[in-house]
């Protein structure tokens, strides 16, 4: 009986491991406990879809670095949703899966650096395995609730900035030692100056 074909298991073996994220997330809940700062940036985000503004309690006391929730908010009228939980679910999702993908490619990027003739299925099981260390290993006591860190910054900016860090400094490790092309570099360097000017906005 022939052996299935290594690109075929790696195929199946991603789908499977990506299969089991997207459940875990869509089981996963927001973190959204009173008084926890989650709900200033509801707030916020919130106000600017009311009235355009970005301010926590009062209009005369504006916020500032509201890029995210300006961000969010307009994502939220182009698709006519006003439910806040409904937000907290979609960002939730959505920056969860972003930090997944983040962390899934730095860890990646590494162990390619370090260990280039490690065949690819074992190098994948690897970023996975980091993946998990990284959702449960982060996991920090924060007042008087243990949660694992997407859970509790899944819906602030941290959620955004953080996972673009980590995806940032691949890039840079990639530049310095995988010998891209002139191209390749050229592409590499928009993207960390435009996620950089994006995580200080």
């Amino acid at each position: 009986m022939n052996k299935m074909p290594s690109s075929i298991r790696r195929f199946f073996f991603n789908c499977i491991a990506v299969a089991v994220l997207l459940i875990f997330i869509l089981l996963s809940h927001p973190f959204l406990r009173i008084p926890y700062d989650v709900w200033d940036h509801l707030i916020k985000i919130r106000n600017i879809f009311d009235h355009g503004m970005c301010y926590l309690y009062w209009p005369d006391d504006p916020s500032f670095m509201c890029l995210w929730h300006f961000l969010w908010a307009q994502l939220f009228r182009i698709l006519s949703i006003s439910d806040t939980l409904i937000w907290a679910r979609i960002i939730h999702a959505s920056q969860f899966a972003l930090a997944a993908g983040a962390v899934y490619y730095y860890s990646n990027t590494v162990i390619r650096i370090l260990q280039p003739d490690m065949q690819s299925v074992h190098r994948n099981a690897l970023s996975y395995f980091a993946c998990l260390l990284w959702f449960v290993g982060n996991g920090t006591y924060s007042i008087v609730h243990q949660q694992s860190w997407i859970t509790w910054y899944s819906v602030n900016y941290q959620g955004l900035t953080i996972p673009l860090f980590w995806y940032m400094s691949a890039l840079v490790l990639q530049a310095f030692f995988q010998n891209p092309g002139k191209g390749r570099r050229f592409f590499i360097l928009c993207q960390v100056l435009g996620i950089s000017a994006l995580i200080s906005a």
